[in-house]
């Protein structure tokens, strides 16, 4: 199923993947409003919509008589770890998935809170993934995903494709899941002992939490991701199209 994405989004997708490819380095200017709505066939005021967004994220500087700049890359990274919008498809075109890296990969027994939520019998078992994401080698968030094993029974699986690309773009491949929508829910916690030495925390600092849902054609929860992070240093972005 086509998704529509509104042009402004195609706008703001365009400058990033040319700033993640190398075409727009640190303090080069990007298109003007008026090459943007050119290039995308349509008016300036969407075209500021979308420069204004980028700045808003702190990714471009706009210098009045001048233009429009990309800027420093820390300043980027920091600012641009996690944006979704409902009317755009989340895929790992966005930056964060570059900095996911598979720590451990086991097949447990799931505990009753995972068996309800995935809809399973008492028997199954469950592969529990755990991932890292890392930026400038500091782990700034930690993704618990969930899978139940039935659904690769009979197939090879390379689980490291998962270190460059989300949980439902992963399930996808494969044919006995069929994908409708992610559901997320946000929420806060305080951090286990693991979480404490992993991202080198305080025991009293609360990270942000939230659980993004892979649901299929049924409506049922297949699989999912537990992701928390230190609220300073990953700020998560949602836009909404009104």
């Amino acid at each position: 199923m086509d998704i529509y994405t509104p042009k402004y989004i195609k706008i703001k997708n365009y400058i990033i993947e040319n700033i993640m490819s190398g075409k727009l380095k640190i303090g080069d200017k990007i298109p003007s409003e008026n090459e943007l709505s050119e290039l995308f066939s349509v008016s300036r005021v969407t075209a500021n919509t979308a420069i204004r967004e980028l700045s808003t994220l702190g990714m471009v500087e706009r210098i009045q008589g001048k233009g429009t700049f990309v800027k420093s890359e820390n300043e980027f990274f920091n600012t641009i770890d996690h944006d979704t919008a409902k009317s755009v498809k989340i895929s790992s075109a966005t930056l964060e998935s570059r900095f996911h890296k598979l720590e451990k990969l086991n097949i447990i027994v799931p505990k009753t809170s995972i068996v309800k939520k995935l809809g399973m019998k008492k028997d199954e078992k469950v592969y529990e993934i755990i991932r890292l994401m890392k930026r400038n080698n500091e782990v700034i968030a930690i993704d618990y995903s969930y899978i139940p094993n039935r659904f690769f029974e009979n197939s090879e699986i390379d689980f490291n494709e998962l270190n460059k690309s989300y949980l439902h773009e992963f399930l996808s491949k494969f044919e006995v899941i069929k994908i409708k929508k992610i559901h997320i829910q946000i929420d806060a916690r305080f951090p286990s002992d693991y979480e404490i030495g992993v991202l080198n925390i305080d025991s009293k600092k609360p990270l942000i939490a939230w659980d993004t849902n892979v649901v299929d054609k049924d409506d049922k929860t297949v699989a999912f991701t537990t992701t928390v992070a230190v609220p300073d240093k990953y700020k998560a972005v949602i836009t909404f199209e009104v």
